[in-house]
């Protein structure tokens, strides 16, 4: 029953709406042609739908981008004399008067002795009649005054030309004006590459990196601050927080709001607090089906990429970069970051300011490119390691990025290398400064790396009995991190000490450090309303609970540690031989001694798994009927134990190759054969924990709840049917 209501208030809210929303002097319905205000310019716009609050949508072009702000009735005005169906009638082909220049272009409308048209890709020609070919002035004689009566209102010279000073003619960057002239509406121009270099990482030599440490405003503000709800009306059933952007020299946050209500296209909205004032200082719509991902230090500009869960269908390698004024969003630049050189076109996997005019991005499959965004040109780009996220200094000098053998520091604007940490092979995590810049961390799911950048060496490796959260690292008060937005890691003790959960978030990374404290969203239980909330992590029960724990006792693994070897692998005996020798020398390497009924066990053993069936085609031949054929799954794993109980694992699965070479004759099941075997190189590669603290029996020493009154203890989580504690 409360189901059935709910859907009957939004139906009749919807129904208020379109009645409500009545501009000028009529209804206005979807493709009427009506002129609003934008960016202090009147712009001629195609209304899109009504939205359930009474508010329109209306479409324009601004260069290539292609804007879609929700504005209020009261901002819309219809152009006179039946504009309105100016969306219904067909394109034609008009001619100046000379006959040298021509444009395909629907009429708008005709003020007198003024002509306004509208081209293909939607910019706004205004023109003087008289510039036209004796047959096209009929023309457009006829079509005004079938639309009804109007407003009153030399040399070769192309009268096509877009009106100067107008939003239609776009006053970005003269490469988006040519790019918007193709009359695609999904046009969006390439990045400029034929000045970028290919950074090859150096050696620099010994570690001198300066502390490159951030500003943070001297006192912020600890109390909720209200997010403002659409058109101050109470929060949408579909409405989320979708992201969290902090400006940290600024002291502001961005809050990114979707509403996604099945069957229409998503809405976004930014909410502009100051976190000094404690105050929301404005709401804007947000016009792009980009995600916005990032604002810079100063907090004026909003950077977005393309994005699978943001954006449905293909999704290109794009970003954009807005400039925020006021209530509104001015364009600055927005172009496709992928590289000429890879035929594959796939969202960025990472983007971030390295100040206002320059941004930085990963796109497929590990192409790190610096941007300078006024230009639209890509300064440096280099290989990185996969599924890793570089990292920004606080004062934008450096940019930090996992190579294969390890973590460069490079200047961020010329890609020189300035510092090189190659203790360990290249982490794929998130890798993360200190908000100060004295450290820097590599998060991935079962390891913490975290270099002392004054010294340039490590100062703790960690490893964790379980997978953790790694998309995000946030710096806490006395040498914590909050991974992932809710495990929080005790340096000292090398430890999980306390999982946090709560919050009105969908997206993980919604959530953040600034000045300290914890900044997060939280809805009210009874109102729905959100908040953003300031809160001090780890509370004081968690930092009990860590000075109850002794260090020594905790850790099961530490340099000196002694272990035995159990190795049950697939092999010829000198395969496994040098398996067992392979796991020794690590161990070794790694400080620990290895002997005969240690508690400590190494295991390594091979297994297999599933068997599949896979089907593939030939190239070449004119018979591509597809071959069959089967395999299965090969894995092998490292387990170490301690008195028969699992502290820590790792393994891989072979299965088959996405493309089969055979020989003269070969069938693909006899070629499959060679893939039926386990890869046993991993068990000379694998990386063997050198710190590991036992897991306590839940995971965790303790848990918590973000609520709007406060942190408060929860038990446990209870483990779901035949999961494992």
């Amino acid at each position: 029953m409360n189901r059935t209501l709910t859907g009957l208030v939004l139906i009749v809210t919807l129904l208020v709406g379109l009645c409500s929303a009545e501009p000028g002097n009529g209804k206005l319905s979807p493709g009427d042609k009506v002129e609003v205000e934008w960016a202090g310019k009147r712009v001629v716009a195609e209304v899109v739908e009504y939205l359930a609050n009474g508010w329109i949508r209306v479409k324009f072009r601004s260069g290539t981008l292609e804007m879609t702000p929700a504005l209020h009735p009261s901002d819309i005005r219809v152009l006179g004399g039946g504009a309105g169906n100016a969306a219904k009638r067909p394109l034609r082909t008009w001619t100046d008067a000379t006959g040298k220049f021509k444009q395909k272009a629907r009429f708008v409308k005709l003020d007198g002795d003024e002509l306004t048209l509208e081209t293909e890709a939607g910019k706004t020609i205004t023109m003087s009649l008289e510039k036209l070919s004796e047959d096209d002035q009929a023309m457009a004689r006829k079509i005004a005054a079938k639309a009804g009566p109007k407003p009153a209102g030399d040399g070769d010279e192309n009268p096509f030309a877009a009106t100067p000073g107008s939003a239609s003619a776009p006053d970005l960057r003269p490469d988006m004006e040519s790019a918007g002239d193709s009359g695609d509406a999904d046009a969006i121009p390439a990045g400029d590459w034929s000045r970028c270099q290919t950074i090859t990482p150096g050696s620099p030599g010994a570690w001198s990196v300066p502390v490159d440490a951030g500003e943070v405003p001297a006192k912020l503000g600890s109390k909720p601050i209200a997010i403002a709800a659409a058109n101050g009306q109470p929060w949408g059933f579909f409405e989320v927080v979708d992201g969290l952007l902090l400006a940290r020299n600024a002291g502001r946050a961005c809050v990114v709001i979707q509403n996604a209500p099945p069957g229409r296209s998503p809405e976004s909205r930014l909410d502009v607090l100051d976190l000094v004032s404690g105050k929301s200082l404005e709401t804007v719509q947000w016009p792009s089906s980009l995600k916005p991902v990032g604002i810079d230090r100063n907090g004026e500009f909003i950077l977005a990429r393309a994005d699978f869960g943001f954006k449905q269908g293909h999704v290109a390698p794009e970003l954009g970069v807005w400039k925020l004024s006021g209530r509104a969003l001015e364009p600055v630049r927005v172009w496709n970051a992928k590289d000429p050189s890879n035929n594959q076109s796939v969202a960025p996997s990472w983007a971030a300011f390295v100040d206002g005019d320059h941004v930085a991005c990963v796109t497929f499959p590990k192409k790190l490119t610096v941007w300078n965004v006024p230009e639209g040109r890509a300064i440096w780009s280099m290989e990185v390691a996969i599924f890793g996220s570089p990292a920004i200094s606080p004062g934008g000098k450096y940019l930090a990025a996992a190579v294969a053998d390890g973590v460069v520091v490079l200047d961020a604007l010329t890609g020189d290398t300035v510092g090189r940490l190659s203790d360990v092979a290249g982490p794929s995590g998130t890798l993360s400064f200190r908000p100060d810049g004295a450290q820097l961390a590599a998060l991935s799911s079962q390891r913490l790396v975290v270099w002392d950048l004054v010294k340039g060496e490590i100062y703790r490796d960690i490893a964790f009995a379980t997978d953790i959260p790694w998309t995000s690292v946030d710096w806490l008060f006395g040498g914590h991190l909050l991974a992932g937005g809710g495990t929080l890691v005790d340096l000292e003790r090398r430890l999980q000490l306390w999982r946090y959960s709560g919050g009105a978030v969908r997206d993980a990374n919604a959530c953040g450090e600034l000045g300290g404290w914890f900044w997060h969203v939280l809805a009210d239980p009874a109102s729905n309303q959100r908040s953003l909330h300031a809160t001090v992590i780890p509370h004081d029960d968690a930092l009990r609970m860590a000075a109850n724990i002794d260090p020594e006792q905790a850790l099961a693994i530490r340099p000196g540690a002694s272990f035995s070897l159990d190795i049950r692998v697939q092999g010829q005996p000198a395969e496994q031989q040098k398996v067992q020798q392979d796991l020794t020398n690590r161990l070794v390497a790694a400080g620990m001694t290895v002997g005969v009924g240690a508690p400590l066990v190494l295991q390594a053993t091979t297994e297999t798994g599933k068997t599949r069936e896979i089907s593939y085609r030939s190239f070449g031949r004119l018979d591509r009927t597809p071959e069959k054929g089967s395999v299965t799954e090969q894995i092998c794993r490292v387990k170490i134990l301690e008195n028969g109980r699992t502290l820590w694992e790792s393994f891989v699965t072979s299965g088959p190759p996405m493309h089969l070479q055979m020989k003269e004759g070969q069938t693909v099941q006899e070629a499959l054969a060679e893939y039926q075997k386990p890869s046993l190189g991993f068990f000379s590669q694998v990386s063997l924990p050198t710190y590991l603290a036992r897991p306590p029996e839940h995971g965790a020493y303790g848990f918590s709840q973000l609520t709007p009154k406060g942190v408060v203890n929860t038990p446990p989580p209870v483990p779901a049917a035949g999961q494992a504690k």
